[in-house]
């Protein structure tokens, strides 16, 4: 992995949840008749967005900044961002692949695709909780964060 690929990365990252923060911000705006509930999980998500870009960020604060020029920071155990980064991004997921479902269950009243596609999504949450766990113990180090 190259530093400079991952500035690249992270920049473009700020970049794109700046338009997020935009879409956000439109929608509330003109759609001023949905449903609060809606609208709530619209920020939710746009906060969960927010909690994940600042994980980011504190990565990379904490690879190039505290860690400046130790390459054996990475051997002992990770910061706390790293797992949070990856609860952040986990939450998100299942929060906008189970509103579609929900949605596509509307639409079709076929329960047993509703049915498949939660199983499919509580699968995936599950696995990305499971590698945020190994992330505090395992290739960073045997020292829980």
């Amino acid at each position: 992995m190259t530093i400079g690929a991952m500035q690249v990365g992270f920049a473009l990252s700020t970049f794109l949840f700046g338009i997020t923060t935009v879409q956000l911000h439109f929608y509330l705006r003109h759609f001023p008749d949905d449903s609060k509930s809606l609208k709530a999980l619209a920020g939710i998500v746009w906060l969960a967005e927010l909690g994940h870009h600042f994980s980011l960020w504190h990565f990379l604060y904490w690879l190039l900044v505290t860690n400046f020029a130790n390459g054996r920071a990475l051997e002992g155990s990770s910061p706390i961002s790293i797992p949070s980064s990856i609860f952040f991004m986990s939450f998100v997921g299942i929060t906008v692949q189970g509103f579609f479902a929900l949605r596509l269950w509307r639409v079709t009243k076929r329960t047993e695709v509703f049915c498949v596609l939660i199983g499919l999504i509580v699968t995936r949450f599950s696995l990305s909780i499971a590698i945020a766990i190994k992330c505090c113990h395992g290739p960073f180090g045997d020292n829980p964060v």
